[in-house]
């Protein structure tokens, strides 16, 4: 459900997912996977931002899950991404998910320092694969 390319699809997902048709446990699966498309990762943190008290309440308990719900987004290189997830973090509360957030700006931060350092020997490199 995350695969979509069309922001509206996307918002429209990330809705359903927290509708009545849809098991809690199943929930942090269709978020994620919003997370984990490059188009929907803007989606994906603002459907945080909006929801964190229904995920809190649903997922708060000190379990792992409201951990893989913020490693989601880990995956993304872009500065934009990290700024946001850092700015919210530091006005939200996450019971349990502490150490995961950690890791989670870790490597939100490596992600951008790599691409800004290596972003255009990679494009080039892929520009010259067909040659």
């Amino acid at each position: 459900l995350g695969d979509f390319q069309d922001d509206k699809i996307l918002c429209k997902v990330s809705e359903f997912s927290l509708s009545k048709d849809v098991r809690p446990q199943d929930t942090v699966g269709i978020i994620s996977s919003i997370a984990m498309n490059p188009e929907g990762r803007m989606i994906w943190l603002k459907c945080i931002k909006y929801n964190w008290n229904t995920f809190l309440s649903r997922y708060g308990d000190g379990g792992h899950t409201l951990g893989r719900l913020v490693k989601a987004i880990s995956a993304t290189p872009e500065k934009k991404h990290l700024e946001y997830f850092k700015a919210f973090v530091k006005t939200h509360k996450a019971p349990g998910a502490e150490r995961s957030i950690e890791q989670v700006l870790e490597r939100l931060e490596n992600n951008a320092l790599w691409l800004a350092r290596d972003s255009k020997q990679v494009i080039k490199f892929l520009k010259n694969i067909d040659k």
